[in-house]
Order: structure tokens, then C-alpha cells, then sequence
């Protein structure tokens, strides 16, 4: 009887955390639609060690998992996921069932990688945001947003430096490239400008210099990095009202672990049928899939409306929808206007 459900690790000494949350998520996923006991990742292994920031990253928790791996297993793959056409991770587990229960490998082995996209793992968002947004480092950098009592926009930029390369332009569908740092800053000082009440930028980057936060330094506000690690970074990213993001897996987990809107470059984006999308030029998507659909629902749906997704070029355009938009997300932190903060309401007329 299969008994742990397991995700295979992105690569042998393991990823970074954008990248394994899916196998994670996927074994969480598996084990809650059969009834198994989940297995995390062997964060201990990791060469990033995220153990020192993770609650589940202790030793013995990591030789667990290596001794798992090698027990018997159903390797869920690919062309399994394939066969049953289901883009729920959850659902897709269930359908599978039967056909797990028969082969009667103590371990369920989840080895599809990115597959599927957040679309496929939407359903793990709570567990991913307990797991994430609840290590230490990433409450200590909620405590240190809570203290603010300025209402004011809080702008998030996450700039990918390290091992991304430099490219001279910025083309479609091209990733692990750094974006250009005007870019950002155009981005925060427009959207700054259009503002009627303050902003306030929250820099998340793996390459911190003077030089950035002199860049930064928007209306006499000096950018703040308040986080002392990755899921610190990830914390405010995903705290903050509007995240303008580099491409990268890191920028795409703070937004799914946020409701906010975000800004990606508008020349990454692939062009398909009068639409902008991240995932369009993929060959399962060329023949329909789920941008397709999309792309139906879109033409279909005749209303204005404010899209989290913002495609910003180098010369920023401002939707007046979005900036209101904005401004009220900054407004309703007033504490005076907080009841239970001991502020105070006008009677209803």
C-alpha cells in the first residue's frame, strides 16, 4: 500500500525555492487527495540551505527523505499526466488513484517539476503560504511592516542579479536574464508620480550595493530592505500593494503567494492573437491549451476592468483604474479610521 507522498528534487543537491515549491507542492497535493503522509524536500541537502530558514529543514527530516527514495515507488510522470488531461494537480492525483493503489509502491514519487505551471498547484497556495510566509525570517520582516504608520503605497521590486546573465535587450520568452535597471526604476518613480498619496519602495535583491539604493531614492525616500533572507524577501514582496518583478521564479512565488498587482517587461512577453503571455510560445500551449483558453475568455469578456498582470514597457502607462486602485489599498491602513485600532467612523447618514 503506498504510504508517503515525495517530490523529486529540481536537481540533485536541489534548486532554488521558486523552483522546488513544485514538487513540493505536487507531494502535499498527492497526499491530501489519498489520504498519504506528505514528505518536504531535503532542505538539510540543498546547496542554498534552506534549512536556516525553513521550520522543516532539520537533519533527520533529510535523512528520512533519502531513505524513502529508496523504497519502491510510482513515479508520477509526464506522459502519465498527460494521458489523463487534468490541469488541477489535486484532481489529477485523484484520477490517478486506482491506478497508484495497484501498483501497491510504499512511496508516491512526484517527479513532473514545473509542470503544469501555478495554475496546476493552486490549491496548495494556503499550505505553501503557512510553510513560507510563517519561518522566521519571514515573520520578522511581516513584524517590521506592521510597524509602519504612514499610509503609504508599498511599492515591491525584486531584482534578480547573481548568476542571471546581462542581456543588451530585452526579448520575447527569454528568461534567466537580468532586466535592465532603468527599467525598475522608470517603473517606481511613474508609478510614484502618479500617485496622490506617498509611496514607499521595498527592495528585494541578491545583489545589494549603494549605487542600487541611490537609484532608488525616490522623493527624498530611500528604498528599505528590511529582510535578512530569502523568505524574508519573499514576505515583503508579497505584503507589499504592487510587486514590479524580475523574471524569474523568485518574483513569480512572491506574487502567487500575494494577492497584488505586479508589473512584468512587456517585451518578455510572447505575442499571440492580439495577446501578451508568459507561457503562450510553449508547444503544449501552440495548439491550444490553457492560454488559448484564455485568450476565448478575454475576447468574450467586453468589460473594463483593472488586471492584476500589468505589461510595462520602457515608457510606463498608468491605468487610472489601477492607481485608485492603489491608493485605496494604502488608505484602508490608516489606523484612525480602524475601529478596533481605537479609530473612529461617521454615523451612517
Amino acid at each position: 500500500m503506498t504510504r508517503w507522498s515525495v517530490p523529486r528534487l529540481i536537481s540533485h543537491r536541489g534548486a532554488g525555492l521558486g523552483n522546488e515549491v513544485f514538487p513540493w507542492a505536487k507531494a502535499y497535493l498527492g497526499a491530501r487527495a489519498l489520504g498519504l503522509r506528505h514528505v518536504n524536500p531535503p532542505w538539510r541537502i540543498n546547496t542554498r540551505r534552506y534549512d536556516r530558514e525553513l521550520n522543516s529543514g532539520h537533519t533527520p527530516a533529510s535523512a528520512r527523505y533519502l531513505a524513502l527514495r529508496a523504497l519502491p515507488k510510482f513515479d508520477v510522470s509526464q506522459e502519465s499526466l498527460a494521458a489523463i488531461n487534468q490541469s488541477d494537480y489535486f484532481d489529477a492525483m485523484l484520477k490517478l488513484g486506482p491506478i497508484i493503489e495497484a501498483r501497491r509502491a510504499p512511496v508516491l514519487l512526484h517527479s513532473t517539476g514545473m509542470q503544469g505551471g501555478y495554475l496546476g498547484i493552486r490549491r496548495a497556495r494556503p499550505f505553501l503560504q503557512r510553510e513560507i510566509l510563517g519561518a522566521a525570517g519571514a515573520l520578522s520582516a511581516s513584524e517590521e511592516l506592521q510597524s509602519a504608520q504612514e499610509p503609504c503605497v508599498r511599492i515591491g521590486v525584486h531584482i534578480r542579479g547573481g548568476d542571471f546573465t546581462q542581456a543588451s535587450t530585452v526579448t520575447a520568452n527569454a528568461f534567466n536574464e537580468r532586466l535592465p535597471l532603468d527599467w525598475y526604476v522608470d517603473m517606481a518613480s511613474s508609478l510614484t508620480d502618479a500617485l496622490a498619496v506617498p509611496a514607499q519602495v521595498y527592495l528585494a535583491t541578491d545583489a545589494p550595493s549603494a549605487s542600487l539604493n541611490d537609484a532608488f531614492t525616490i522623493d527624498g525616500r530611500r528604498p528599505l530592505s528590511i529582510a535578512s533572507d530569502s523568505v524574508g524577501d519573499l514576505a515583503v514582496l508579497s505584503s507589499c500593494d504592487i510587486v514590479i518583478s524580475s523574471v524569474s521564479s523568485f518574483s513569480m512565488l512572491a506574487i502567487f503567494l500575494s494577492d497584488a498587482p505586479y508589473v512584468w517587461h512587456r517585451e518578455q512577453l510572447g505575442e499571440r492573437s492580439g495577446w501578451l503571455s508568459i507561457w503562450g510560445h510553449e508547444a503544449e500551449e501552440m495548439g491550444g491549451g490553457k492560454t488559448a483558453t484564455s485568450v476565448r475568455a478575454q475576447a468574450e469578456d467586453k468589460q473594463v476592468r483593472v488586471r492584476r498582470g500589468i505589461a510595462q514597457g520602457q515608457s510606463p502607462v498608468w491605468p487610472a483604474e489601477q492607481i485608485s486602485g492603489l491608493e485605496s489599498r494604502a488608505r484602508s491602513r490608516r489606523l484612525s479610521d480602524d475601529l478596533i485600532y481605537y479609530g473612529v467612523s461617521e454615523p451612517s447618514s
